[in-house]
């Protein structure tokens, strides 16, 4: 009996656990453009640079046709005239402009719970790494607003215990938080520039 108990405990402990991890949610091509591009730019290397901007234009060009306005020209004038801060602001737009697209697109699927989540969890890894730069009144404000996004999605709850509905005014006001924070910091890197 006991071999019988033990080898079904060994069985059990074989079987691998895929669980979801909102984490480790696939690739993200901006951050990795936005990380090559910052590394060739530490080592001066501004040939590098601009070969990782034009491996990556189809997705600057696609924030620039809809959230960031001139961010190619920002990005390919930093890099020609050898001006990394203005590099890294227009990077920092793009970062802003990929969170604008997330939480828009988060907002149309608030009452696919899973899907929603994904993309705001996927909005706080883009503000994690852009909070470096972010005094600690915005670092609350943007968590803060974050946190009231993933509240207004859809909750299905455990067995329709704890479940509750969508509430998109809610998502709305912290969607817009999180956007108006994001552009008074990039209009204080331009001014800054």
């Amino acid at each position: 009996m006991k071999r019988l108990i033990l080898g079904l405990c060994c069985c059990i402990m074989a079987i691998q656990s895929h669980a979801y991890s909102y984490a480790n949610a696939g690739k993200e091509p901006l951050l990795e453009a936005r990380e090559a591009i910052l590394g060739a730019l530490t080592q001066a290397d501004y040939a590098q640079a601009t070969l990782v901007l034009q491996n990556n234009a189809a997705l600057f060009q696609y924030l620039q046709a809809h959230h960031a306005p001139d961010l190619m020209t920002s990005l390919q004038q930093g890099l020609a005239h050898k001006q990394p801060k203005a590099v890294y602001n227009a990077l920092n737009r793009a970062m802003s402009a990929e969170v604008e697209r997330r939480l828009q697109a988060a907002s149309t699927q608030l009452s696919h719970t899973q899907v929603a989540k994904v993309l705001v969890i996927k909005v706080k890894r883009y503000t994690d790494i852009m909070l470096v730069d972010y005094t600690a009144a915005q670092k609350k404000a943007l968590n803060g607003a974050l946190k009231g996004c993933l509240k207004a999605i859809a909750n299905p709850g455990i067995f329709g215990v704890g479940s509750r509905s969508a509430d998109p005014v809610a998502f709305a006001q912290h969607q817009a938080a999180v956007i108006s924070i994001l552009q008074r910091r990039e209009s204080n890197d331009a001014i800054t520039q």
